[in-house]
């Protein structure tokens, strides 16, 4: 817990918030530091309760500024919340990975036919709104079946990959190359 006064100095400050304000490079009878600060301010203005997220080193506090006492000093909680955003953090990126997963091809990172899909529904509403063209070009690898078969499935991979590549760097950034593969769904 802190305690401001109303010329924005820290008066009090518990065994965890001194720990913080050490961090930020400030100690009791010091103005409070730019976000605690704002904080202060901003329950001082309007009376009402006010929460931040303040990132000290590799360390992350919620404060919530909960109160004003007649003298008109800020009382503000903090705790540390870093395991929780490093929690969150995670999640996001399992989620994002999972979502970037469903929509492309786990050999070549390409899109797949569901996010194909999805943009070429997309286009084709746009171009038919605008009177524009639309291309559809679809490229096949003849006799793939016979890479397979005499060189084995890496090799074969290898080709798929390298054909992709070879698409993605011979086209514009704004059109899609996909793999439409059985295995891609």
């Amino acid at each position: 817990m802190l305690q401001i006064n109303p010329r924005f100095r820290i008066q009090f400050a518990n065994a965890a918030s001194l720990d913080v304000l050490t961090q930020l490079g400030s100690k009791i009878g010091d103005l409070a530091p730019g976000k605690l600060r704002e904080l202060a301010e901003a329950i001082l203005r309007t009376g009402k309760r006010h929460e931040l997220e303040l990132v000290s080193g590799e360390r992350v506090y919620s404060f919530s500024a909960t109160s004003v006492s007649p003298e008109g000093v800020a009382y503000l909680y903090g705790h540390d919340i870093t395991e929780r955003k490093r929690a969150e953090n995670e999640l996001l990126l399992v989620k994002n990975q999972a979502e970037h997963n469903a929509l492309h091809d786990q050999l070549t990172g390409l899109p797949n036919r569901r996010l194909l899909t999805e943009r070429l529904n997309h286009e084709t509403e746009r171009v038919l709104r605008l009177r524009q063209k639309l291309a559809l070009v679809i490229v096949d690898i003849d006799h793939f079946k016979r890479i397979n078969d005499s060189y084995g499935h890496k090799v074969g991979d290898q080709v798929i990959i390298a054909v992709g590549q070879c698409l993605q760097e011979n086209l514009r950034s704004s059109d899609t190359v996909c793999r439409w593969a059985a295995t891609s769904w």
